[in-house]
């Protein structure tokens, strides 16, 4: 048996403009497991999750998700941070 590895995007900005256009660019070149915009009630920043952009069976190039990153390095007031989990033995899961 092989592992698991899941990996995720958070994007999260303080300029609602800013993380509607983030959200399209996920959308448009991930497509999949991109979550609605969650407004804080605390400070009035905007968060979406992408949720493992490159699973097994959907891409394995890399470029997708550097394409991902260039766009929103052109967008100064958009934040993220691409998130690693541990991985999972498969014999672990539960059966």
């Amino acid at each position: 048996m092989g592992h698991v590895t899941h990996h995720a995007i958070v994007v999260t900005s303080f300029d609602e403009r800013d993380i509607n256009a983030a959200r399209d660019t996920a959308i448009s070149i991930l497509g999949l497991s991109v979550s609605p915009i969650v407004e804080s009630p605390v400070n009035g920043y905007h968060t979406f999750l992408v949720g493992d952009p490159q699973p097994i069976g959907y891409t394995d190039d890399p470029s997708v998700v550097a394409e991902f990153n260039r766009r929103c390095e052109q967008n100064p007031y958009a934040f993220w941070q691409t998130i690693e989990a541990k991985p999972i033995q498969m014999e672990d899961l539960p059966r």
